[in-house]
């Protein structure tokens, strides 16, 4: 990451919303200390992938909170893709999602049998802007699977307009707001992956001590990189000879007891990339970006 988290400037920066001030929002998100997680790999995923459809739950693995709060963060890509078509982002554009197991219930989720709620605070940061409190809110109803049965945003209308935006709009730009934030969800829930908690570098400057700049520890997922994937000749035996090499990017793969890994292994597991059909076939190239872990 190349600029200041988020979390880390909450502690010297007041946030805004369409310019207002909100009062106390640092204060209550650095007393809570939720666990901080710096998924920019998961937001890579997500924003360099050439999928047009993303569905909240079917693309996001098991969403099983693994603490009571948790504070999600990362840069956007500089080269995204968005509605069908490859374009830039500004450098050091960031983003936040606290996301926190909730008590409370929505009107539109009394009949929603869910093992638990989450609540959705949505943050962003945009290079040489103030922190940026987003004017809606996301509630989520999950199974004890971890599995999503409904999800709802809620907004305030009289900031929502007053930005110009639409309702459908505002839904929209919650959900690619969340994806990032789900997707690493569902990957610290993968039993092949790993979690590590990086110390931030101490802060040598004095006139940066002085202001009462903080750097926070972080965590970060680590996916595997080797074990998961299959040989070229495994690729080959089952994709026969009618599809061309290619690659396929990193998934999510559930197994259950009627049909487990190895035949005794359960659960969800983070599939590498790897390739497969045919050389002979042909050869099909794509360019990914694959983000680096870096929390300073």
């Amino acid at each position: 990451m190349t600029v200041r988290r988020i979390y880390d400037r909450l502690a010297t920066e007041d946030a805004y919303q369409l310019g207002v001030k909100v009062p106390k929002v640092a204060d209550v998100v650095l007393s809570r200390a939720p666990i901080r997680v710096a998924c920019d790999n998961a937001a890579s995923w997500f924003w360099t992938s050439t999928q047009n459809d993303w569905t909240l739950g079917d693309d996001t693995g098991p969403i099983r909170l693994p603490f009571d709060e948790m504070w999600f963060e990362w840069e956007m890509p500089t080269r995204i893709y968005a509605d069908h078509e490859w374009g830039d982002s500004p450098a050091g554009y960031a983003m936040a999602c606290y996301l926190r197991r909730s008590e409370h219930v929505a009107r539109d989720m009394l009949n929603v049998k869910a093992h638990e709620y989450l609540t959705a605070t949505l943050i962003v940061a945009a290079p040489g802007a103030p922190i940026g409190l987003m004017p809606w809110s996301a509630l989520l109803a999950v199974d004890r699977d971890g599995a999503l049965i409904k999800w709802s945003v809620f907004y305030d209308q009289d900031a929502v307009h007053l930005g110009g935006m639409t309702e459908n709009q505002c839904h929209n730009t919650a959900h690619d707001h969340l994806m990032p934030a789900l997707i690493a969800v569902g990957m610290m829930n993968c039993k092949n992956v790993s979690v590590r908690e990086v110390q931030p570098a101490p802060i040598r400057n004095r006139a940066q001590r002085k202001r009462g700049e903080m750097r926070f520890s972080y965590h970060v997922i680590e996916l595997p990189t080797k074990g998961a994937s299959k040989s070229r000749a495994e690729a080959r035996r089952e994709a026969g000879e009618a599809n061309a090499l290619h690659l396929v990017r990193g998934h999510f793969k559930t197994y259950t007891g009627e049909a487990p890994l190895f035949g005794s292994r359960t659960g969800t597991y983070w599939w590498g990339w790897h390739e497969r059909g045919s050389v002979e076939s042909g050869v099909s190239l794509h360019d990914y970006s694959v983000a680096t872990q870096d929390a300073r």
